[in-house]
C-alpha cells in the first residue's frame, strides 16, 4: 500500500514521492481551499475528512500486515503539521483521531478488535475520545449478560456529531467508585448523544467539541483490556501531546510564511517597511527550529519505545519520561502563542486586519485554542 511514484522536480530531476505523502499533501490542499469557510461558520471540515478517507490515511498508521501505510508518530506528526499548516482545525481533527489509532494499535488485542480495526481499514472509520467529565470521577459501565450498557456525561466530545467510533472511559458499575477505568470503544450505529452546549468558540472552531451525555451499549469484547490508567500513560498522552505540538508547528509554519511575505512586500515597496522586521522574523524561525527538533525527539522516542518488548530505563511510562511530555506540553502551549505573537508584530496592521493578504487573525485565534486545549488535557482526562 506504500507505493511509491516517481516525480518531476522543477529543476527536472526525479524524485520518489510515497501514496501517504501524495495523500497528506492533497489533503492539505483541499484543508486549505475550505479553511476560511470552516473557520467563519463554525463547521466540521468535512471536505478534509473526505480527502483522508480518499487516500486512505485514517488508517495510515496500520501497520503494512494490517493494509496501512504503516507510518510511525514522527511520520503522522510530520503530517498533522503539514495540514494544520492549511487550516488548524483539519489538523486538529487528524491529531485527535491518530491518537484513538495508537491507542488501539498497542492496547486492544484479540478477534473482536481485528474485526473492528479491519472494518476501519475498509470503511475508513473516523474515530474520536471521550475521556472528559463535567466532575471528577468517569462514566459508567454495566455489564449485563455479556452486553455493556455506558452513560457519560462528557465535557467535551471534538466532532462526535461526525465520527464512526468513540472511546470513551468508565467505570464497571458493579465495582465501584474505587475501580479503575476502562476504555470502551463506542460504536456509532449503538450510541446516542444528547447535546448539552454548543460550540461558540474563539478558534479552532471547525473541531465541533460541545458536551454531551453519551449513552452506548456494545460487546464486553471492545473494553480494552489494558487500564485506562496504563494506556494514558503510555500511549494517550504522549501521542496527543506530540500530534498536539505538530499541530502548533503547523499554526506557526502559516504566520510566519505571512510574515515572510510581509517583510518582501515591505522590500519591494508595496507595504510600509518596518526596519526591525527581519531580524524579528529570524529569531522566531531560530525558535520555530528548536521547538520542531523538540517534537521529533519526543516522536522518536516513542516509535523506539513500540518497538522494544522489554521497558528500558527511560521508556514511555517512566518519572523521567512523564516529566518530558509535561515539557513538551508546557512549551508548545507558550510556544505558539508567542510566536504567532511576533509573526502578527511584525506585519503590524496589516496583520491585525480581519482580512488581506497578511492577516493574522485565524492563525492567533488558533494559536490560543491549542494552547487552552493542551493546559487543560490534564485535567479532563484524568485517569485516576
Amino acid at each position: 500500500m506504500s507505493d511509491y511514484e516517481e516525480i518531476v522536480r522543477p529543476d527536472g530531476g526525479f524524485a520518489r514521492i510515497s501514496g501517504a505523502q501524495r495523500g497528506v499533501g492533497q489533503v492539505a490542499e483541499m484543508a486549505g481551499a475550505w479553511a476560511q469557510d470552516v473557520d467563519a461558520r463554525s463547521r466540521f471540515p468535512r471536505e478534509a475528512v473526505a480527502a483522508m478517507r480518499e487516500h486512505q490515511l485514517l488508517t495510515c498508521a496500520f501497520p503494512r500486515y494490517r493494509g496501512g501505510y504503516g507510518m510511525t508518530l514522527s511520520e503522522v506528526a510530520a503530517a498533522v503539521r503539514t495540514i494544520s499548516n492549511r487550516c488548524a482545525a483539519s489538523g486538529m481533527v487528524f491529531a485527535l483521531h491518530n491518537t484513538q489509532v495508537f491507542t488501539l494499535l498497542r492496547h486492544a488485542p484479540g478477534p473482536e478488535f481485528d474485526q473492528f480495526l479491519g472494518e476501519m481499514l475498509e470503511r475508513q472509520y473516523l474515530l474520536t475520545a471521550a475521556y472528559s467529565e463535567f466532575a471528577r470521577g468517569a462514566g459508567v459501565i454495566d455489564d449485563r449478560n455479556g452486553f455493556l450498557d455506558l452513560t457519560k456525561h462528557a465535557r467535551m466530545v471534538a466532532y462526535a456529531e461526525y465520527c464512526d467510533a468513540i472511546l470513551a472511559s468508565a467505570r464497571p458499575a458493579t465495582l465501584g467508585k474505587s475501580a479503575g477505568q476502562v476504555l470502551a470503544v463506542c460504536r456509532r450505529q449503538n450510541l446516542t448523544l444528547e447535546r448539552t452546549s454548543d460550540w461558540d468558540v474563539l478558534g479552532l472552531r471547525g473541531v465541533r467539541a460541545p458536551s454531551f451525555v453519551i449513552r452506548a451499549t456494545g460487546s464486553r469484547d471492545l473494553v480494552i483490556p489494558t487500564p485506562y490508567a496504563r494506556a494514558f500513560t503510555e500511549t494517550v498522552r504522549p501521542v496527543a501531546h506530540t500530534l498536539w505540538a505538530a499541530v502548533c508547528l503547523g499554526i506557526v509554519d502559516a504566520a510566519l510564511a505571512k510574515a515572510t511575505r510581509f517583510i518582501a512586500a515591505g522590500e519591494a515597496g508595496t507595504v510600509p517597511e518596518r526596519r526591525e522586521s527581519r531580524l524579528r522574523l529570524s529569531d522566531a524561525e531560530a525558535v520555530r527550529t528548536e521547538f520542531a527538533e523538540l517534537v521529533d525527539r519526543a516522536a522518536d522516542r516513542y516509535d523506539e519505545s513500540v518497538c522494544r518488548s522489554v521497558p528500558e530505563p527511560g521508556s514511555l511510562g517512566s518519572v523521567a519520561e512523564s516529566l518530558e511530555v509535561d515539557n513538551l506540553e508546557v512549551m508548545a502551549s507558550r510556544f505558539v502563542v508567542d510566536v504567532v505573537g511576533s509573526a502578527l508584530t511584525i506585519c503590524g496592521v496589516e496583520g491585525y486586519r480581519k482580512n488581506g493578504d497578511f492577516s493574522a487573525e485565524r492563525h492567533v485565534r488558533d494559536a490560543h485554542g491549542v494552547a487552552l486545549l493542551m493546559n487543560n488535557y490534564r485535567i479532563v482526562t484524568d485517569p485516576v
